[in-house]
C-alpha cells in the first residue's frame, strides 16, 4: 500500500442522547442546543475539540496554540511577522483538529467544520471521535 491509500472505519452513527452521556462520561461539557445548532455556539464547538484533543492525544490547550520553535524563526523572515503573532498557533490547533478527525476515520474534516459548524457533520465527527476513545483511548 503506498502513501496515498487512507484506510476507511466504521463506526456507529450515535444519537444525540448518547454523544452527550459519552461526552460527559470523559469530562467534555456540552448540550444538547450546542450540538442541535453548533453554527450558533462556535465558541463551545472550538472548545470542544479543544478538550477532544487533549482526552485523546493528551496535547493540552497551551501546547496546542503554541507555535513549533521553527514556524516562529520562519515567522520572522515574513515581511510583517507582527500580523501573524496569533495565526500559527491558529493553524497549529487546526492542523490538530484534521489530524484527530483523520485518525478516527474521518478523512474530509476542514476549517469549515470549526468556523461554520453543522450539526449533522458534528454528530458524524463525535461520533468517530467517541468511538477511537472508546477502543483506544
Amino acid at each position: 500500500m503506498d502513501a496515498t491509500q487512507q484506510f476507511s472505519f466504521s463506526f456507529p452513527s450515535l444519537k444525540n442522547s448518547e454523544i452527550l452521556h459519552l461526552l460527559a462520561d470523559i469530562g467534555i461539557p456540552f448540550t444538547e442546543e450546542e450540538l442541535l445548532e453548533p453554527a450558533k455556539h462556535k465558541d463551545a464547538v472550538r472548545n470542544l475539540f479543544i478538550l477532544l484533543i487533549d482526552a485523546t492525544m493528551g496535547i493540552q490547550e497551551q501546547e496546542l496554540f503554541t507555535p513549533a520553535p521553527e514556524a516562529l524563526a520562519r515567522r520572522a523572515e515574513l515581511p510583517y511577522p507582527e500580523m501573524h503573532e496569533e495565526s500559527l498557533g491558529e493553524l497549529k490547533f487546526i492542523k490538530t483538529c484534521i489530524r484527530l478527525m483523520s485518525i478516527c476515520g474521518i478523512s474530509d474534516f476542514g476549517m469549515k467544520d470549526l468556523f461554520n459548524p453543522c450539526s449533522k457533520r458534528l454528530r458524524r465527527h463525535l461520533s468517530a471521535a467517541i468511538n477511537f476513545f472508546a477502543f483506544h483511548g
